[in-house]
């Protein structure tokens, strides 16, 4: 029987799509039986890094998850323009309720993450701020990638989801470009080399959290 279902959430990379970046953790569909998501976008030089979710897919689904990817760029959802405030729970707007209703049905997340500018995306944060109760408790992991692994990025992004309430497990995973990853054009030259390096790490922390996705599903049964 499969482990709970894990979605990978992505905001889009300038210039191109991205693949999808959340992976959901929990015994239904959406990105565990648990399922986990996880949220990323890619600069443009290297944007082909944004198919991580999809390697990490595969990691959580060998970990006993069920992996659902939720691509940021696929939802397409506005700045936040609902009247209240996310915290009162009251939601108007088809897809505010479509994007609460996919997050309630998640066991865990996995945040895949570019740096941008020593941050993480603008669309990944309005996709956080909708929500607020589907958020806390949540296990989650933050997954990011750039020079010096993404460190700036991961770190606000983890001072961002512990204050909302999620159940962050462990340190993150900061997977580092190399100058010879590239080409003249500054290209990823081999997406699936980049993530091996990272392969100890990523299956450490995708198999910590399908274990406390699990154990969430367990408490609340």
């Amino acid at each position: 029987m499969p482990g709970p279902p894990a979605c990978c959430l992505t905001p889009a990379p300038h210039g191109r799509a991205p693949e999808p970046a959340i992976h959901r953790a929990r015994g239904a569909p959406c990105p565990h039986v648990p399922r986990s998501a996880s949220s990323s976008a890619a600069p443009a030089p290297s944007a082909s890094a944004a198919r991580s979710p999809t390697r990490l897919a595969a990691r959580i689904e060998a970990a006993g998850g069920e992996p659902v990817l939720l691509d940021l760029a696929e939802i397409q959802l506005p700045l936040l323009d609902e009247a209240l405030p996310p915290a009162s729970g009251v939601r108007t707007q088809p897809h505010s309720i479509a994007w609460a209703e996919r997050i309630t049905a998640l066991d865990a997340v996995v945040f895949v993450t570019p740096d941008y500018n020593a941050g993480y995306p603008a669309a990944l944060k309005n996709a956080i701020d909708y929500l607020k109760a589907e958020w806390v408790g949540l296990p989650a992991v933050v997954v990011s990638y750039g020079w010096a692994g993404g460190a700036a990025a991961n770190a606000q992004l983890s001072a961002v989801l512990r204050y909302i309430g999620l159940d962050l497990q462990g340190d993150g995973v900061r997977m580092a470009f190399e100058q010879g990853d590239f080409d003249e054009s500054m290209r990823l030259v081999d997406a699936a080399a980049f993530v091996a390096r990272s392969e100890d790490d990523l299956r450490t922390a995708v198999a910590d959290l399908v274990a406390a996705g699990e154990a969430a599903e367990r408490a609340a049964a």
